[in-house]
């Protein structure tokens, strides 16, 4: 089961409340296809950044380094 990190409650509280601080709560969406679009272009810059939690790798990088043994 896992309890750390992003798919822990917490990870992904943190992660929702950082969302909508820097990326929702400054847009306004004129149809749910355009919030789609700034939802999943979220993702896209949130997995490529690096984070302290993972040793400043990214989320990219991590899973990279997890499938290749």
């Amino acid at each position: 089961m896992l309890t750390e990190g992003l798919y822990s409650p917490d990870g992904c509280e943190n992660y929702f409340k950082q969302m909508k601080r820097e990326k929702l709560n400054h847009r306004k969406e004129h149809s749910l296809k355009e919030f789609y679009l700034s939802y999943f272009e979220y993702i896209e810059q949130y997995n490529e950044r690096p984070l302290s939690s993972l040793d400043y790798l990214t989320p990219s990088e991590v899973e990279e380094n997890y499938w290749a043994g």
